[in-house]
């Protein structure tokens, strides 16, 4: 018996997948105890440990996979109604409100409102939330600003579960950040020079003058709040290591100065 068929065998033998109130668990047959996946998997490791079983599998990878699988099981009565939502228009609030009054009609499907959500968002999500996102960025160029990055979407918004706006205006601007904005503050930050003023550090643009952090976010007014604190942040660190950098720099002249003077003195 290789290892694979004996990890499987023997998490099939003393554990079951469920469901619960908001996601899956994992049950011990013995004692009917359920705890949470990565809560079951430090017990697995503690009887198994992690190790390659060959070029392509772990015993984490089993672990994974046999989780995976059994969730598909668990909730197959779900995912047959969600399937058939293919090519379907209708919003996924409306989807989910009749999916749920389905279930309640129907006995069979003993699952837990808030699990049926959690569920069919995550499906909904990667059907046909993701797909859109993935063609609507496609098609965008460096001169778009994240205020109309995200309100030329706002149509796909309407009568979508709130869950899943806060997903795409979360995948739009973590694709902004990524793409657009944190290469154009990254060349802004590369003009700026940092000196010692009389009492503090001094931040200069290199042909304009004194910068500031309202000057920063002057050149990025058309930006959004959530890339506004993104950009302070790229600022924050930028700053951090150009004070790290000129103090090193300063201390290094100063220890350089007193090594010549001593042996002047010598």
């Amino acid at each position: 018996m290789n290892d694979v068929i004996y990890i499987n065998n023997f998490l099939d033998k003393s554990y079951r997948v469920v469901t619960s109130q908001t996601d899956f668990s994992v049950e011990d047959i013995m004692d009917n105890k359920k705890m949470v996946f990565s809560d079951f998997k430090k017990i697995f490791l503690k009887l198994f440990g992690e190790f390659n079983v060959d070029d392509q599998e772990t015993s984490l990878t089993i672990v994974n996979s046999w989780f995976r699988n059994k969730k598909r099981i668990v909730s197959a009565k779900l995912y047959d109604i969600f399937d058939e939502l293919d090519d379907c228009q209708t919003k996924s609030q409306l989807l989910l409100d009749k999916i749920k009054d389905f279930c309640d009609l129907n006995h069979k499907y003993e699952y837990h409102h808030e699990f049926i959500t959690n569920l069919f968002l995550s499906y909904y999500k990667d059907k046909y939330i993701t797909p859109k996102l993935e063609e609507y960025v496609k098609g965008l160029n460096n001169e778009i600003n994240s205020v109309k990055l995200i309100n030329d979407f706002q149509e796909e918004f309407i009568l979508e579960h709130h869950k899943l706006i806060s997903y795409m205006k979360e995948y739009l601007n973590d694709w902004y950040s990524k793409t657009i904005i944190g290469d154009k503050v990254s060349d802004l930050l590369s003009q700026l020079v940092l000196t010692l003023g009389s009492r503090n550090w001094v931040v200069t643009w290199i042909g304009h003058g004194p910068f500031s952090k309202k000057r920063l976010l002057e050149k990025f007014v058309n930006e959004n709040d959530y890339h506004h604190d993104f950009i302070l942040k790229m600022y924050d660190k930028w700053y951090e290591d150009a004070v790290i950098e000129a103090s090193e720099k300063a201390m290094g002249r100063s220890l350089g100065i007193f090594r010549n003077g001593a042996i002047r003195l010598m």
